[in-house]
């Protein structure tokens, strides 16, 4: 079959299912722009109006697929499963068992797993190493998930060969990426008449840690129509609602003659949008943010004097004391110019941990005299952060280490993108996600937020601070070395 025959066998199935669709969209071919599929306004369209309706019995779930109807000796087991194992189960089993004799078939038959000529895998887990490499040094490369996806295929042959038969890596792969790009968390009914906004944000890193289905508020689902909606966050324009017997996909602002409808993967930065869904937002995702790793911390501190490590294990330690997090492995800086809390605390704290060692070498110290001293600075530096004040010694701290991290980055000029042609090349999509990630630094850099607004901090001298640290701690070791003088005499 070809595009066009495919879209209408999958509108006239939808319908007679049960779907009641407005005559004020349609489905349209957007490959031209690499979009394939997407649901496009015919007329205009006001805010609040319904574009469709879907019964749940249209949905794939553990609770409504062929998987559970073929095989009920199997109900208990497959429920027993989390919502990520056991939606993998079901669409393989719809996919590869059922195959043209499933429910669903003309829905599978515009999905990328049956419609290869259309799409085209671009999620990071199909990238190749060479491909991987043009993304550096965004730290996106951390969180590809291929060792995951291959220890879970590996972990889940038994269960696969009990509910569907022999699957290839290939076609596992495919399937979890599906999900991943596709699925929705529906909440069960709770027969309550009203409305309530799906929940599009899956939690597909961990799905070892996801509870039974049959413990769980919601269903990791498929839901078609809902999916044939690309997403934009710019241009976020519609949203899918459930009731007790429906889902219901409506618009939240007017929706002009010729637009697109789009829907929300949630507040996702372009290289988590690639990573998942396998395409990028050429003019930055509206939740864009760059991180800046620890590592680059101790590059500043650590080429000082050295110790960077022994210090972060004695904050580690001081972590699970106060019950605070603050040593991370990297750290968000948005396109707003803000920075995360714990990125000014640890880079605050640290600043004064070097400066105080260089007036009184606690490093040299024992270790629990240095936990002991570390700690007395920490309550110092949370209070003046509490009272909205950071150092000039932080300030450079901050700007020498935003300005490292934008160093490893490669020479991006404002046409470097389009020059590369085919905006769904893995080449430009890299190129975006690297400006995006520029331009995140450069706003945290030039800008930064903490020192704009209401509720911005103000920039006090290194010497208040320490004075008042140094005070302290040289008042403590007197008190110390008093006490262990009067017990020895």
């Amino acid at each position: 079959m070809t595009f066009a025959q495919k879209t209408n066998e999958y509108y006239e199935w939808l319908l007679a299912k049960g779907a009641i669709i407005s005559p004020k969209i349609e489905i349209a071919d957007l490959r031209n722009i690499g979009q394939g599929r997407a649901v496009v306004a015919k007329e205009a369209i006001e805010e609040d109006e319904e574009l469709f309706r879907l019964p749940r019995s249209l949905t794939i779930n553990a609770e409504n697929c062929s998987l559970i109807q073929d095989k009920a000796s199997l109900v208990d087991a497959l429920l027993d499963l989390g919502q990520w194992q056991a939606l993998i189960l079901s669409v393989l089993y719809e996919w590869k068992v059922k195959g043209a004799d499933s429910p669903w078939f003309p829905y599978f038959n515009v999905l990328p797993v049956n419609d290869h000529g259309s799409y085209k895998y671009n999620q990071l887990l199909f990238w190749s190493d060479d491909e991987l490499k043009l993304l550096q040094p965004s730290q996106i490369l951390s969180r590809v998930g291929k060792e995951s996806a291959r220890k879970m295929y590996e972990d889940m042959k038994v269960l696969l060969e009990r509910f569907v038969g022999d699957v290839s890596e290939e076609d596992f792969n495919s399937v979890a990426t599906l999900i991943m790009s596709y699925s929705f968390d529906v909440s069960k009914l709770k027969q309550t008449g009203l409305e309530e906004e799906v929940d599009e944000e899956e939690d597909l890193d961990d799905p070892d840690d996801s509870e039974p289905v049959r413990d769980s508020h919601c269903l990791k689902s498929m839901v078609p129509l809902a999916d044939t909606l690309n997403a934009d966050t710019h241009a976020h324009n519609a949203s899918l609602m459930y009731s007790d017997e429906n889902l219901v996909m409506r618009s939240i602002k007017s929706i002009a003659k010729g637009e697109q409808v789009f829907n929300s993967y949630s507040n996702h930065p372009n290289s988590e949008i690639l990573r998942r869904y396998g395409y990028v937002e050429l003019d930055g995702s509206l939740h864009d943010f760059a991180e800046v790793r620890l590592s680059d911390l101790g590059h500043y501190f650590g080429q000082q004097t050295g110790g960077f490590e022994r210090i972060i294990s004695c904050l580690k330690d001081i972590e699970v004391e106060e019950d605070e997090s603050f040593i991370l492995d990297s750290y968000d800086c948005f396109l707003s110019g803000d920075v995360i809390f714990e990125f000014i605390f640890a880079a605050q704290l640290i600043d004064v941990i070097y400066k105080v060692d260089k007036k009184t070498a606690i490093l040299s110290e024992s270790p629990d005299s240095i936990r002991k001293s570390i700690q007395r600075i920490f309550k110092k530096c949370y209070q003046l952060l509490e009272a909205r004040k950071v150092t000039d010694g932080f300030m450079t701290a901050y700007e020498a280490i935003l300005s490292y991290r934008l160093s490893q980055y490669p020479n991006l000029n404002a046409d470097s993108s389009q020059a590369l042609g085919n905006e769904t090349s893995r080449e430009r999509q890299a190129q975006v996600v690297l400006k995006s990630e520029v331009n995140c630094l450069k706003a945290c850099l030039e800008r930064p937020a903490f020192l704009r607004g209401e509720e911005k901090y103000s920039v006090i001298p290194d010497q208040k601070l320490l004075n008042n640290v140094l005070k302290r701690i040289l008042s403590e070791n007197d008190t110390s070395h008093s006490s262990k003088k009067h017990k020895s005499g």
